[in-house]
């Protein structure tokens, strides 16, 4: 965790200082390629020893928002009565007072012996191998891929095609946030109760009606407040969760690594995917193609995807061991 937190703050601070385009984007690509690597780690942390992991990482997905909410107000106000300099300023101190918490608040359990690179090597064959791991990273990556291909593209649609004005827009993003901080903990016990496949598909199914729904409707109020729906959230996070519930301690943090691979390459696929649909045919070809991807998703997680109870991490480890 503060392998991602001091270098992302030491390259906020940076900022503050530099006004070379080519070094915002180097120092900027640095810090979210830091902070993304140890995403997993957070996750493995939170649900070390815990059975109840969906409601875990809904916490940890509702900590997320809030903060993404708070920071776009307070990086927007200050942007606007002072400069950029201050938003950097700010979120370096804010990942210095995260950087102080791990240290000073966390109280880390203590983890097995290493098994030694020979074992550590069989352990990331298995995780890539794991059908139970595989298949839901699939689907997560082709719901990526249909859902950012319109996202990327979202603010050009409600302002420019829709006439909708920019404040509208900042306003829908930043709800986004803030409803899917409100509702992302609450679903997160809920697939502690009713299983995560459930939750799931529900998910995926509410995104292709939320897309079809864009076809029919232009007022962009409307399309706005659709907008702000916190599906990918509720898709993602669960996906996740159903990630740690197959793999032992010692495999979570590098399954939910590969977990989150696959969600940041469709993240990448789709903008480019989408963005080249519009170039070429126009925008509104890239809803029929979020369909479809959505589509596949779901019917790949219905078919593919296998649930089981959260796995106990001492008797996967002695098992591991004996071999």
């Amino acid at each position: 965790m503060l392998v991602g937190l001091l270098p992302y703050a030491a390259l906020s601070f940076f900022l503050i200082f530099t006004r070379d385009v080519t070094q915002i984007f180097l120092a900027w690509s640095a810090a979210a390629l830091l902070f993304a690597a140890t995403t997993p780690v957070f996750a493995s942390f939170l649900t070390a020893g815990v059975e109840r992991r969906g409601t875990s990482l809904g916490l940890m997905a509702a900590s997320t928002a809030s903060g993404g909410a708070v920071g776009a107000l307070v990086g927007g106000v200050a942007y606007q009565w002072y400069d950029l300099r201050a938003a950097f300023l700010l979120g370096g101190l804010g990942s210095l007072t995260a950087t102080a918490i791990i240290l000073f608040a966390l109280k880390e359990t203590l983890q097995p012996p290493d098994p030694g690179p020979a074992a550590r090597r069989i352990a990331t064959l298995e995780i890539l191998s794991n059908r139970r791991v595989l298949m839901p990273c699939i689907s997560c990556f082709s719901y990526m891929v249909g859902i950012t291909a319109f996202s990327s593209l979202a603010a050009i649609y409600i302002v420019e095609v829709l006439g909708g004005s920019r404040f509208l827009w900042g306003i829908s993003a930043t709800l986004g946030y803030v409803v899917g901080a409100v509702t992302i903990a609450p679903t997160g016990r809920l697939s502690d109760r009713v299983g995560r496949k459930p939750i799931i598909r529900a998910g995926l199914l509410a995104q292709i009606v939320l897309f079809v729904s864009f076809l029919f409707f232009q007022n962009p109020l409307l399309v706005a407040l659709l907008y702000v729906a916190p599906l990918a959230y509720v898709v993602c996070t669960t996906i996740t969760t159903l990630v740690t519930d197959v793999t032992s301690e010692r495999e979570r943090g590098k399954a939910v690594g590969i977990q989150n691979s696959w969600l940041n390459a469709g993240g990448v696929a789709g903008p480019l995917l989408g963005g080249a649909l519009a170039q070429g045919l126009g925008i509104s070809v890239v809803f029929p193609f979020a369909i479809v991807l959505v589509l596949f998703s779901v019917t790949w997680a219905q078919l593919t995807v296998a649930e089981s109870k959260p796995k106990d991490g001492a008797v996967k480890l002695s098992a591991l061991e004996s071999r």
